[in-house]
């Protein structure tokens, strides 16, 4: 029950901007209440499929190495271990391929997302499987990785 809580309030969070809650919390519900009209489950179970789905196992981290005059950007693979971590970023990537700006437009967008990915399509899962075949690529950069 803790769990379902957290993950609402983190989608919140990450919808809210310049300190407007309520209007993220209805743009949430309005998004949630048309996806419950235009499928047949639950949209809690749909929201659920959709973070699975889109939670990525690594991500890259930008570090830049100065040289002399150069200054080359390394990215860096790393293991994301904690699921708290995880989710956050499945939230954002899902939210990420949206534009905030209308809150009308908006929750129809959302709700379009949050279906495709919960059907493993869409643009969050094509920018997921990306990321994932570029890790193998950049493997000998796990020598600088801070292994704890």
């Amino acid at each position: 029950m803790k769990n379902k809580l957290k993950i609402k309030n983190k989608l919140i969070n990450h919808l809210t901007v310049n300190g407007n809650k309520k209007t993220s919390e209805k743009i949430l519900l309005k998004s949630f209440k048309k996806l419950q009209k235009d499928s047949q489950k639950q949209s809690k179970k749909i929201f659920q499929l959709a973070i699975i789905n889109s939670t990525p196992v690594f991500k890259l981290n930008k570090y830049k190495i100065k040289k002399r005059k150069k200054s080359n950007i390394r990215e860096i693979p790393t293991f994301i271990k904690n699921t708290g971590n995880r989710t956050s970023l499945a939230i954002k990537n899902i939210l990420n391929n949206k534009i905030k700006k209308n809150a009308n437009k908006f929750f129809n967008s959302l709700k379009k997302e949050i279906l495709l990915t919960s059907q493993l399509k869409g643009i969050t899962i094509e920018s997921k499987n990306t990321l994932q075949k570029q890790i193998p690529v950049k493997k000998r950069l796990f020598v600088f990785y801070k292994w704890k």
